[in-house]
């Protein structure tokens, strides 16, 4: 319902807002993505926002068409299968202004799908962020985004900043790695009652995201991994999503998941979760070949674990990889 002015307000217009945007998520309002992503800024310009309790492709596929659907967001195993069963039915998404998908890293494939298969109707959009930023403080869209699949873009708005420093707090020179720190008067002030919290991830101002990134001469910034995430093989940093971004290009594959799985000799090697679409014929050696053949060897998954089933995932879908590297642990 559009948002009227209140009496003898003047900072807002006598007529009703109205947008043609309409969204669907199914993130929960408690998340930072559905509140500051979703219902404030649709409510504010009386927009439309429709909720699903749990994400159901042939329903989604639905809404877009009953709810006239112009905003579509999701992670990215969520908004591959939309594309897959949309294709696989014929359904028709060039109405849909925009696409976006965040939360997690986004395969540059997927944008590439995004593009391709609305005829370049449809914007494929990426926001960087977290709930200590509320929400997307770097933002990536339309052919921006398309000529830049594998950046999450520039600051949203200018008075936004980012570095990235290394490990002793110092700026690093473009196109180096370290960790991605933001600045801004969305950023939160701290943690509520955890004094020690927040004076490790607020430095001089500065939030420390506990992400790994890089930025171009352009600014645009790329992001790398998590730091908790990094694999260190025998004392080589290894970037779980370059894998999994190259595994997303395989056509057997539905869903991946780069973890690091404890070893004796090496301290951790590359584990891949994989589920394979329908009537997919890969094997974990076929799996092999395929990242042996476009990224450096050391890289190439030790443990290939095909799944039938959805890989275990968070309530706004990202997936739980703890719960994967636990199944590798040892007692």
């Amino acid at each position: 319902m559009p948002l009227k002015p209140r009496q003898g307000a003047t900072h807002l217009p006598r007529r009703p807002l109205r947008s043609r945007r309409r969204r669907c998520s199914r993130s929960p309002l408690f998340h930072v993505g559905g509140l500051q992503s979703a219902l404030a800024p649709l409510s504010v310009a009386g927009g439309k926002l429709v909720l699903i309790r749990k994400w159901d492709t042939n329903n989604v596929l639905d809404l877009i068409e009953t709810e006239g659907i112009t905003i579509m967001a999701g992670v990215p195993t969520t908004m591959f299968e939309m594309l897959d069963e949309a294709k696989r039915q014929g359904r028709d998404l060039s109405a849909l202004g925009s696409i976006a998908s965040g939360a997690t890293l986004v395969p540059p494939e997927l944008v590439k799908r995004i593009d391709e298969q609305s005829g370049h109707r449809t914007a494929p959009g990426n926001g960087y962020g977290l709930t200590e930023t509320s929400g997307a403080a770097v933002t990536n869209g339309g052919k921006n985004y398309v000529s830049r699949p594998d950046s999450v873009g520039k600051p949203a708005s200018p008075v936004m900043e980012l570095r990235i420093v290394d490990e002793q707090n110092h700026p690093v020179p473009v196109g180096i790695a370290g960790e991605i720190c933001i600045k801004g008067p969305t950023v939160f002030k701290g943690y509520f009652n955890l004094p020690d919290a927040t004076a490790a991830a607020i430095i001089d101002g500065w939030f420390h995201t506990g992400d790994v990134g890089k930025l171009d001469d352009d600014g645009y910034l790329y992001v790398v991994d998590r730091i908790k995430d990094v694999i260190i093989r025998g004392g080589e940093n290894i970037y779980a999503a370059e894998i999994e971004a190259v595994l997303y290009e395989h056509p057997d594959v539905q869903e991946a998941a780069i973890v690091g799985i404890p070893d004796e000799k090496y301290g951790e090697v590359v584990g891949a979760f994989i589920r394979l679409h329908d009537a997919a014929t890969v094997d974990a050696d076929g799996i092999r070949d395929w990242v042996r053949g476009r990224l450096a060897g050391f890289k190439v998954p030790a443990i290939v674990d095909i799944r039938t089933e959805t890989l275990p995932r968070t309530a706004t879908g990202k997936v739980l990889k703890r719960d994967l590297r636990d199944l590798y642990a040892k007692p």
